[in-house]
């Protein structure tokens, strides 16, 4: 009896270690799938983005400049400017290209700074079969400053990052890794990778992402390896560089709970804007004129010509003399 309830047992154990290990493997396979669903390559261009051939390109002139980050050819484009007050390098979120911030960078020059901005990995003239994670916008950022620094043209000017979603995140992170940056404006980036894609599976699947959560940190370390969850409120607490948070009170993919503000009390190099004018107070609308940031959310379907793009792209001017004034005296 006792032999015959031990084998019982046995194979009970082993029923169910069999059962766990194909769970474990499903549930690897199910991380490596969604991951290139979310991550993919996209070579798309979006209706209401601004692009380089929207401006006058012979008062703003870029040459092209190509840097590896990791196995990947990325282009990047600087706009360059005589006695420049320094390099503002801008970092995308994810799938946008360099011209994204086309209005910004338009500021920027039009006040006497030189402007580094980037296809990321798998986005427009980069190579890449996607975008990988949230963590890659990090790792291109840190390759675009390195490939900066060692021009010649470039190495006595200071860098200042102005970032935004994963390259908000990336702005801040790099911080300890670097000490090339003058400054770093972020806006709605948040402060973990693995913590946004938790918090955004449980939006989506509820209780299964509780369940799945292991195999989503796996699959970040498997991809990323020490960089799997890097925090960037690790990076604030570990410098003194001037550092700019802006949040939009509204913002439902990066919302508060998952953003840096939260962290930064008591930090005497951090400033924190909190964004509630409405429609400006969402993921894409804190840098536009209520105007733009209304009109965006009302209407950027279908074929726009170029004066609706200009339109939808109109950036705040208080909002860039805060930005710029930030700048200037980070580096004076």
């Amino acid at each position: 009896m006792k032999r015959s309830r031990h084998n019982f047992f046995k194979r009970a154990a082993c029923i169910l270690l069999v059962i766990l290990l194909l769970f474990a493997a499903g549930s690897m396979a199910a991380s490596a799938v969604v991951f290139r669903v979310m991550f993919g390559q996209d070579r798309s261009s979006h209706a209401a983005e601004l692009t380089y051939a929207d401006i006058d390109q012979t008062a703003y002139p870029r040459r092209a400049v190509s840097f590896v980050s990791g196995t990947h050819t990325l282009r990047g484009y600087l706009y360059e400017k005589d006695d420049p007050r320094g390099v503002v390098i801008v970092a995308n979120g994810l799938f946008a290209g360099a011209d994204r911030h086309l209005s910004a960078i338009l500021c920027f020059l039009d006040r006497g700074w030189q402007v580094f901005a980037f296809d990321g990995t798998g986005i427009g003239e980069s190579e890449g079969d996607g975008i990988v994670g949230l963590q890659q916008t990090r790792l291109d950022l840190l390759e675009a400053i390195r490939t900066l620094e060692a021009d010649d043209g470039l190495k006595d000017l200071p860098f200042v990052l102005y970032g935004h979603s994963a390259g908000g995140y990336a702005a801040v992170s790099v911080l300890a890794e670097t000490d090339r940056v003058s400054a770093v404006v972020s806006m709605a980036g948040f402060d973990s990778p693995v913590e946004t894609m938790y918090y955004h599976a449980c939006r989506r699947v509820g209780i299964l992402a509780g369940v799945e959560y292991p195999f989503l940190w796996l699959q970040n370390y498997f991809l990323f390896g020490k960089n799997a969850d890097t925090a960037a409120s690790d990076a604030l607490k570990q410098t003194d560089v001037p550092v700019i948070l802006v949040e939009g009170s509204e913002d439902a993919v990066v919302p508060e709970e998952l953003g840096m503000g939260r962290i930064c009390e008591g930090l005497d190099h951090v400033r924190y804007l909190r964004v509630e004018t409405p429609y400006c107070n969402t993921h894409s609308g804190l840098w536009l004129t209520e105007r733009a940031a209304r009109a965006g959310h009302e209407n950027t379907a279908g074929d726009l010509t170029r004066e609706q793009r200009l339109a939808l792209n109109e950036i705040d001017p208080a909002f860039m003399d805060y930005v710029l004034d930030f700048f200037e005296e980070a580096v004076n």
